[in-house]
């Protein structure tokens, strides 16, 4: 089966299971029932410093945070390549504002703890950051108090405003970054995920006894019409090194909830991959810059209630990185790196600040 089959079924199981939670909702005979929310989301972060591993050595090595700039006469590069700098003097930051409105329906309700808030919720969300604009829409069943099953497609552009929010990445001599192409294309995303909850609470009732679990395992094909397959891009001012093709995201949360303001303390995990064609370009075990490399994110969060509509989320975030040969790490253009090793550093301080109408 080739790459447009799969994404033509993946297109036919998200209609498929868009009509069936449409019907089966419909069946139940409690449209009346419905629940309309808005909601409106603001997220920033601020990245700290580091030299993406420049010096260390050995497998897991950390990077402490460092402000100071290894330049490219130290950090070799290949004579074709624009080479690049190692480091930065103030970080970086990320925003992005989100506006939603989701529609919940009661689903093959019952009795009992397991079934009594089975549902379908519908939702319908609009983002916006300095580079970038998108649309969302999603559906997702809760069959079971364990379980969520959701499907969900998206479609943005982006622009250049200091940062770059859209452009193919291309190799060579005269490129120093990404391109800066404003609106030129579409970049466009189709998934299915499944949620796994447990809540010890449920079982051993008490205020106390609130011990939470969530596992997410999510299948997302994503892809820029402005690219084709083996052409690299940048989205949204990350490293550029996207392709059109699928990606197996993680997300594992562990959390004890209190009884208070500070509401739930935990600890997340973040996992993303390529999968399939993508992953196999230029392996690690082949001396490659490490397409099939697991990219893993993680750190202690803290949940907030700031009110009965309100609520704020922080978290402080470690992440592991590709280490590339002292030949190669200060290629430019990052198909020209070759992998060495892996590092862990300190990532970012991030918040999600959720008013809900």
């Amino acid at each position: 089966m080739n790459r447009r089959s799969y994404i033509k079924a993946v297109f036919s199981l998200l209609f498929l299971f868009v009509f069936l939670s449409f019907a089966l909702a419909e069946g139940s005979g409690r449209w009346a029932a419905s629940n309309g929310a808005l909601s409106l989301n603001f997220q920033g972060a601020y990245s700290f410093g580091n030299q993406e591993g420049w010096g260390l050595s050995g497998d897991g090595a950390f990077a402490p945070i460092s402000y100071t700039v290894i330049n490219t006469t130290t950090a070799n590069h290949r004579a074709d390549d624009y080479g690049r700098s190692l480091g930065t003097t103030w970080g970086g930051a990320q925003a992005k504002a989100v506006v939603s409105y989701s529609l919940k329906f009661p689903f093959m309700a019952g009795e009992g703890a397991l079934f009594k808030g089975n549902s379908v919720e519908y939702k319908f969300s609009g983002e916006i950051s300095p580079v970038s604009v998108n649309a969302l829409a999603s559906v997702t069943l809760t069959p079971i108090a364990l379980l969520k099953v959701s499907a969900g497609t998206g479609a943005g552009t982006g622009w250049y405003a200091g940062f770059n929010g859209l452009g193919r990445n291309l190799p060579g001599i005269n490129y120093n970054a990404p391109l800066e192409e404003p609106f030129s294309g579409i970049v466009y995303k189709i998934w299915m995920a499944a949620t796994l909850q447990f809540d010890v609470g449920a079982v051993v009732p008490g205020k106390w006894n609130h011990v939470v679990m969530a596992a997410v395992p999510k299948l997302e094909y994503k892809a820029f019409t402005g690219a084709d397959k083996n052409t690299a891009w940048q989205w949204e001012a990350d490293d550029g090194e996207n392709f059109n093709g699928f990606k197996f995201y993680g997300t594992y949360v562990l959390g004890y909830q209190l009884p208070f303001a500070v509401n739930t303390v935990g600890f997340l995990l973040d996992t993303e991959q390529y999968i399939g064609n993508t992953a196999s370009l230029s392996t690690m075990a082949s001396g490659g810059w490490g397409s099939d490399f697991v990219k893993m994110t993680f750190g202690p969060l803290v949940n907030i209630t700031l009110g009965e509509s309100s609520d704020l989320t922080v978290l402080f975030q470690l992440k592991n990185g590709r280490r590339y040969t002292n030949a190669t790490i200060g290629n430019r253009y990052f198909e020209y790196r070759k992998y060495e090793s892996w590092y862990m550093y300190v990532y970012r301080l991030a918040f999600s600040y959720t008013i809900k109408f």
